[in-house]
Parts: structure tokens; C-alpha cells; sequence
């Protein structure tokens, strides 16, 4: 991939269905600037006036249920593996970025196990449970500290073992400082 993407799985209808929303290039954007598009993508999904959402929707209503994984397995293929942009027939080009994240929190959950998804093409999906207060030693005393839970699932042909400690150090670090690693936080005139 060319750029660095993320898809955000989105409940709507009331947490009835998911869908979600793609944050292209967030390595080039602030926390706030990523948070704000979130915001904004998500209001439209939950309005039902994403484009992108309606075009791919309307376009799988017409095929019977029995052909909707072939359809994806075929799009996949034509997608990815030959490259090909298919946006004018109404299927966003690479709609899921380099990797998934769904806030399983918002369901009272702390920890999951998510698949990857085949149709997707995404070699991370990264699960957020709920914050939970738990006793934890800081300096040889126990205190209740909030707690947040990160699960990932990773496609082994992609990230290593290695690899994948060294982005969990990394994770950790920024999470434990988000000021040395992201900087003030600014709001998004």
C-alpha cells in the first residue's frame, strides 16, 4: 500500500448493525485531526448518508445471499491481487486500509479474539476493551489504576514475532506517555 490507512469499525442503528469508516494517511494527521474525521464519518454512517456505504449496499441487494461471498471473494481478487480500481462500479478502492480497529469497549467487553478477514486484506486488527479499574504495584504499593485492554490479531505472513513485540513496546510506550510520543494535544479548528 501506498498509504498508511486505518479502517474503525462503526456501530449504527442503534448497535444494531457495524460498518465503519476508513482514516486515510494517519501518520500524517494528529490525534485530534484523526478523531474529528472519525467524528464526522461516523455521524454520516449513522444518518445513512455515506456514499461509499450506500453504493457498495445497494450494489450486494441485488445479488442473491447465496452469491454474496463469491462476489467478495471475486472483488477481492480483481481488488488486490490484479490491482485494478474498481470505484466506478460503485466498490470503494481498498475500502479497509492497512488495518481494522473495533472498540469492543462500547459493548462492556475487555477482551475479544476478532478474525482477520479475508475480503478485507488487512494483516492487523486491533480490538479496544473496555477501561477497567484494576489494583496494579506502583513503587511497592498496590493502587487501582484504570486499565485498558488492547487485543490484536495478526497475519504471521505479514508481521513477525519480532516485528510484532516491537510494535506492542511501541503501543505500550505511547500509551503510557501520549504526550512525549504525540504532543499536546490540539483541538481541530
Amino acid at each position: 500500500r501506498d498509504t498508511i490507512d486505518i479502517f474503525l469499525q462503526v456501530a449504527i442503528d442503534g448497535g444494531e448493525d457495524l460498518t465503519g469508516a476508513k482514516i486515510t494517511n494517519v501518520d500524517q494527521k494528529s490525534v485530534a485531526q484523526i478523531g474529528v474525521e472519525l467524528a464526522e464519518k461516523a455521524a454520516r454512517l449513522r444518518e445513512h448518508k455515506d456514499r461509499d456505504l450506500q453504493q457498495t449496499q445497494s450494489m450486494l441487494k441485488l445479488l442473491p445471499n447465496r452469491l454474496v461471498g463469491a462476489m467478495l471473494k471475486l472483488i477481492g481478487w480483481v481488488s488486490y491481487d490484479l490491482g485494478l480500481d474498481l470505484s466506478r462500479f460503485g466498490v470503494p478502492y481498498d475500502q479497509f486500509g492497512s488495518a481494522m480497529v473495533s472498540n469492543i469497549g462500547t459493548f462492556g467487553l475487555t477482551s475479544a479474539f476478532a478474525p482477520l478477514v479475508p475480503f478485507a486484506r488487512t494483516g492487523l486488527v486491533i480490538l479496544v476493551g473496555s477501561v477497567q479499574k484494576r489494583p496494579v504495584v506502583v513503587d511497592d504499593e498496590i493502587v487501582i489504576r484504570p486499565i485498558l485492554t488492547l487485543g490484536t490479531t495478526i497475519d504471521h505472513r505479514i508481521i513477525d514475532g519480532f516485528q510484532a513485540s516491537v510494535m506492542c513496546k511501541r503501543v505500550i510506550e505511547a500509551i503510557e506517555d501520549p504526550w512525549k510520543h504525540f504532543g499536546e494535544i490540539q483541538p481541530v479548528a
